[in-house]
């Protein structure tokens, strides 16, 4: 078990931390390149498409268990049945939200305050997200199906692919002046790479006595499960991405490119948490299907003690790291960006611990107790923002920052009042001291370093080896009497990691 966990969580972080370093490298010549009002617009009709997302009905997510349930018991009937019936659906949604983006493209540019040059631009390159967000509800319903089978290799090295010829193809639009407009085909190329690798590998796992429809009972089941999917996403949607909006629509454009940059930063610390753990959901759903409700509990548990540890010093160590980062990579106009990012990582701090509880909680066919946990947040959320704007983006960051803090613990008293007591609480295996110290390290090293910082992307690079000195003491400070134990696990060949995960976690 531990080696498929781990080294999936390893191509899943492989596939987070290739394109943050593109990115370091790439987003200084971009926001130059473009200029910032430019790209402080690019970044609004990001924040548009990701609303699209969720609009989908919950399906994706929710097919995204079902396929690993079907993928458990090697079942490529029902795999294919299901794969037609919710692709068939998905395919009429796509056709109204193409029409509807296509015709909500000028408003929208106008309601944001769009004008001049970038008008035309920007309904351009809406009009064709929309277009993109429709297709990509087919695409992604084939790469659950691979996801479902753990071929972890495979779709990171895709992401990687994809998202390093996106970059290569901005950085031409820069240097031809084709624009936004050009930013829009590079979308587009981006889509056609990904579709025709995920298709024919996603094949191999279907069957053609599965070319029709699911019967009605098991549609209505997925429909079920999809509806408290849908209800976590626009709720997830609007916890996520608000604040961008919120920020584009009160504040100048300029304000929103400085928003950007530091919630890019936090996003890519989040992100490299997040992917480890996507491969546990995964683990957890097949062991149900096979073992059922005892059988997943103490996978549950032993997961939930790994996951804890190493997103706690992921996280103080970003805290500690973020403010510096964004400063260094984007120079002293950034300040903004970069007190945006560390109040942003702060409450992940605390909502990435209940990462692998909302995972159990979907393996087990309970998202309904995880969407009370997503409307708790959502609440939250907006009536801390309306609270704190008048900080400015900054207070626009710390309304979702609480928000974050709160519904987890929401969500910690729920999962134990409607489904199990005996749910374990995260906060049990959360390393305090050792936290503490990775926090401090970083950051007295940081303050230490800052006047010797260079700028742009050796700037960023340079703000991480601090970063990483913190993240080295945490772990010396996690595992304490067993660090030698540890080194000797890892200096003998080969290494192993169902060996380095015992003595890391679990001994």
């Amino acid at each position: 078990m531990h080696r498929v966990l781990f080294t999936g969580a390893l191509w899943n972080n492989l596939s987070s931390l290739v394109p943050l370093a593109i990115t370091t490298v790439v987003t200084p010549y971009l926001i130059h390149g473009f200029g910032v009002a430019a790209w402080g617009l690019l970044a609004l009709v990001n924040s548009i498409r990701v609303f699209f997302g969720p609009l989908g009905g919950g399906l994706g997510g929710a097919m995204g268990r079902y396929f690993a349930l079907y993928a458990g018991r090697d079942d490529r009937v029902k795999t294919t049945q299901a794969l037609v019936t919710i692709g068939s659906f998905l395919a009429i949604l796509g056709v109204v939200i193409t029409a509807v983006s296509w015709w909500t493209a000028p408003l929208l540019m106008t309601a944001f305050g769009v004008h001049g040059g970038l008008r035309p631009e920007g309904i351009f390159l809406l009009r064709t997200v929309g277009i993109l967000v429709a297709t990509s509800y087919i695409h992604n319903l084939f790469n659950a199906v691979v996801n479902a089978r753990q071929r972890y290799a495979f779709t990171n090295t895709l992401t990687i692919v994809t998202f390093a010829a996106g970059s290569f193809g901005s950085v031409l639009c820069v240097m031809t002046g084709a624009g936004l407009k050009g930013i829009a085909l590079v979308y587009v190329g981006q889509q056609v790479i990904a579709s025709a690798a995920t298709v024919p590998k996603a094949m191999r796992y279907m069957s053609r006595r599965g070319l029709c429809f699911l019967e009605k009972t098991e549609v209505k089941e997925i429909l079920r499960f999809s509806g408290s999917m849908q209800l976590m996403g626009v709720v997830a949607l609007v916890n996520n991405e608000v604040d961008s909006l919120v920020v584009g629509a009160l504040f100048h454009l300029r304000a929103l490119a400085f928003y950007n940059a530091g919630s890019t930063v936090s996003g890519g610390v989040r992100n490299a948490a997040y992917n480890l753990m996507f491969p546990f959901g995964t683990h957890m759903t097949q062991t149900f299907a096979r073992e059922g409700h005892a059988g997943t509990f103490g996978t549950f548990e032993r997961l939930q003690r790994a996951w804890v540890i190493v997103t706690t010093g992921i996280s103080v160590v970003g805290i500690g790291a973020s403010y510096f980062a964004v400063v260094e990579w984007l120079g002293p106009q950034f300040r903004l960006g970069g007190e945006v990012a560390a109040v942003a990582l702060g409450g992940d701090l605390v909502n990435l611990w209940t990462g692998v509880l909302t995972q159990y909680l979907a393996a087990v066919g309970r998202p309904d107790i995880e969407a009370r946990y997503a409307v708790m947040a959502m609440v939250v959320n907006v009536f801390a923002m309306a609270a704190l704007v008048a900080f400015g983006p900054v207070g626009i960051a710390a309304g979702g920052a609480t928000a974050a803090i709160a519904a987890s613990f929401f969500l910690l008293r729920v999962a134990r009042k409607r489904y199990s007591a005996q749910v374990t609480s995260f906060l049990r295996d959360v390393p305090v001291l050792p936290g503490l110290v990775g926090l401090v390290v970083t950051v007295v090293l940081e303050v230490v370093a800052e006047p010797y910082a260079p700028t742009g992307a050796l700037g960023l690079l340079f703000a991480g080896l601090p970063a990483l000195c913190g993240l080295a003491c945490y772990g010396f400070a996690v595992l304490g009497r067993r660090t030698s134990t540890f080194i000797r696990a890892l200096a003998r060949p080969p290494v192993q990691l169902a060996k380095l995960a015992d003595v890391a976690f679990f001994q």
